[in-house]
């Protein structure tokens, strides 16, 4: 009931990232903020632009509904590469006009990752004077992140970050790197989001005989895999009561390959590929610690759904990852590219493991991250801006 007056307002998600047949699990944490939304009664409409050459036409619709979040899906080709962006611009034009002769005019866009669906939100906002407000989940804000963008954007991106009406990055590190561009727009952080009931942990995790490490990415040079393993191996030649599981959706066979160069003692290494929902929920329910040794992060999805599980983490002081970890009851926090201390926190956990409390840490993630929590926030964050009481 106290969302039903919202329910009538047309809300679009204008997504830079999104799944598409492309890229089926590039921004899949924009879809749960979506689907964490309608689970609070309030329908959202998902729209995001895909790059297809092998398409026949300039422009190709998909409209869909997933776990009741309704997407509009353009694919479009260009015929030479220096009017890729022209293209890619009108790809979400015509997205728009798709969403709007089924619902009506737009009360509100909310995009997710400025680059580039900003750009087009802000172009909306002097064409239709359509308000919008962005979530930012990229790390191209990080000043150590090699993809950091180009100083001669950055009068553009101040002014789409003036124009927003709401800034809603998912850590207090990204809103004090944005704040450095641009500091007077209203900020709310508001975090990435899991999916609770997919996660059912036993109630105390017990050592047995090994612990069981879980790393689950996309294999980027970021994750610093070769780190992980240097250390493993390192840990390898002293103790042997451990398991390493490496899941993701990245280049397998390069990991598969580093680790084979090693020659870890069998059993120690184990390896997984794409995974569902449930799937990467039941690895992280299976297993007892979870690792990340990044270079640089924003609020990595995997830390959170760790913690739902009720997982202990050692990570690395990057990005957004200390207001995840920021106690010891939750796992050991190291410096990037350390990999004696990654060696040495691995012992750690293994012979302290039985201090950590699997509900704990899980209820306190829930409070935080569970769908209820975020999709209520942002709601509320629509009810400011459309002034509904």
């Amino acid at each position: 009931m106290k969302n039903i007056i919202i329910k009538d307002k047309k809300i679009l998600f204008l997504c830079s990232w999104y799944p598409s047949r492309i890229s089926p699990f590039n921004g899949n944490f924009i879809f749960k903020h979506a689907r964490s939304i309608v689970k609070q009664g309030v329908p959202i409409t998902t729209l995001s632009v895909h790059e297809d050459l092998s398409i026949g036409e300039r422009f190709e619709v998909e409209e869909g509904e997933m776990q009741g979040v309704k997407h509009i899906i353009i694919y479009y080709s260009y015929p030479v590469r220096m009017l890729k962006f022209w293209y890619k611009f009108r790809a979400y034009l015509f997205g728009i006009r798709v969403f709007e002769k089924k619902r009506g005019r737009l009360d509100l866009i909310h995009v997710h990752v400025l680059f580039d669906a900003g750009f087009v939100a802000w172009w909306l906002s002097f064409l239709k004077k359509t308000p919008y407000l962005i979530t930012e989940h990229s790390t191209v804000f990080l000043p150590y992140n090699p993809e950091h963008f180009s100083k001669y954007l950055k009068p553009f991106i101040r002014k789409i970050l003036q124009k927003s009406i709401y800034l809603l990055p998912v850590s207090n590190d990204l809103a004090s790197n944005i704040k450095n561009i641009f500091s007077k727009t209203l900020i709310k952080v508001i975090p990435n989001v899991v999916q609770v009931d997919l996660f059912d942990p036993p109630q105390k995790r017990t050592q047995n005989s090994k612990i069981k490490f879980l790393h689950v990415s996309n294999f980027s040079p970021q994750k610093n895999i070769k780190g992980i393993l240097n250390s493993f191996k390192k840990l390898s030649e002293q103790r042997t009561d451990f398991s390493l599981t490496l899941a993701g959706d990245g280049n397998l066979n390069e990991v598969k390959q580093l680790a084979e160069a090693m020659n870890f003692e069998e059993g120690l290494i184990f390896f997984q590929g794409k995974m569902t929902e449930r799937e990467t929920a039941d690895n992280f329910n299976s297993h007892h610690a979870f690792i990340l040794f990044s270079d640089y992060e924003n609020l990595p999805c995997v830390l959170l759904e760790a913690q739902v599980s009720g997982m202990p983490i050692i990570a690395t002081d990057v990005g957004g990852v200390i207001e995840i970890v920021d106690s010891e009851k939750y796992g050991i926090i190291i410096n990037a590219r350390d990999e004696n201390a990654l060696k040495e926190s691995l012992h750690q956990m293994i012979d302290d493991f039985d201090k950590y409390d699997t509900q704990a840490i899980r209820s306190t993630a829930i409070q935080k991250y569970g769908e209820e929590a975020v999709g209520q926030a942002i709601i509320d964050i629509y009810k400011k801006v459309l002034n509904i009481n």
